[in-house]
């Protein structure tokens, strides 16, 4: 469950904002000013800031400076009154990575907390390997074929974000969101030019292509490797998954027990699993999604000693998560 530090003076607003999060699975932490909110960060971890601009002791602004000082990569989502370019230009130059104006509408500020904890998650992975080719977050390059490049932020964001979900297509209205906020006044020609530059730097790459889905938007495609039709993992482990979860409507079974154990197991939507692949005689990435992804992580448990009945509610087996997709 993730912790989202909600920091509001106005008592009513922050209540309102932390019921409307725990209705949605997350953890809401409150604090009433920047000073108090630093304190609880101190002891207590926060995967997400929630801040009010106009507060006593320490505004938003401040409060978002001191985080940014000592963590550049915390998500931060400003909402304040005051609405207007300078306002804006002011909360983001202080380190925020998303701005939204009162009256707040709660659904859309659900969504937005959920697109920038995708976002962190993808950048705490700090790396992604596809073949013999890795990215690094943390420095801005890619490596490959004795080759490193470092790009240009932006450029490795939508790259890396292209490159973490393999084959997934997304449409440019989704990228642009992703990579250069929902506040942006950018067009969809900043993303094609984008799209063109890294074609061109890595055009001689084997392991990835970004691939053009007309009238909707790109992907990244990793190339089929000759006869390769089945992999043998050896210590497979789980490098990264997504927020939202996935369950069998009629749950789940294994050979490997006896009886009937009923109920939703709840797992990560869509996986990417490392490990050393017998036959190709090398370490392989793969991406999953959906039922693949399900299979995936009910064989990995059994690694470990876990069973599908481990991850049933005992007090409520066929309890639903409206978030969840369902297979």
């Amino acid at each position: 469950m993730f912790n989202i530090l909600v920091v509001e003076d106005d008592t009513t607003i922050r209540e309102m904002f932390c019921a409307v999060l725990k209705e949605n699975g997350f953890h809401p932490i409150q604090a009433s000013n920047g000073e108090e909110a630093l304190r609880i960060m101190e002891n207590q971890f926060i995967d997400l800031v929630i801040s009010d601009i106009m507060m006593p002791k320490m505004d938003g602004y401040e409060l978002t400076r001191q985080i940014r000082s000592i963590n550049n990569s915390l998500p931060i989502l400003m909402i304040t009154a005051k609405d207007g370019t300078f306002f804006k230009q002011e909360g983001f130059l202080s380190g925020t990575d998303d701005y939204m104006v009162k009256p707040i509408d709660v659904n859309e500020m659900i969504w937005r907390v959920k697109a920038l904890l995708r976002r962190s998650q993808s950048i705490h992975d700090h790396q992604l390997t596809i073949g013999s080719t890795v990215f690094s977050a943390d420095s801005y390059t890619v490596v490959y074929d004795e080759k490193k490049i470092i790009l240009p932020p932006k450029e490795f964001n939508l790259l890396y974000l292209l490159a973490n979900s393999p084959n997934r297509t997304f449409t440019r209205i989704q990228l642009m969101n992703e990579v250069w906020g929902y506040e942006t006044e950018a067009a969809t020609h900043t993303l094609e030019v984008h799209i063109s530059r890294l074609r061109e730097k890595f055009k001689d790459n084997r392991d990835f292509d970004i691939v053009t889905i007309r009238g909707l938007g790109y992907k990244v495609v990793i190339p089929y490797e000759d006869g390769v039709d089945e992999v043998a993992l050896v210590n497979p482990k789980i490098i990264s998954e997504s927020v939202q979860n996935a369950y069998l409507d009629n749950g789940e079974g294994c050979l490997s027990v006896k009886g009937e154990h009923p109920g939703h197991v709840f797992r990560h939507a869509r996986i990417k699993v490392r490990g050393y692949d017998l036959i190709q005689d090398k370490n392989i990435t793969i991406s999953a999604e959906g039922y693949f992804a399900i299979c995936l992580q009910h064989e990995i448990d059994h690694l470990s000693g876990t069973l599908f009945y481990d991850h049933i509610d005992a007090n409520n087996p066929w309890k639903s998560d409206d978030e969840a997709e369902v297979i």
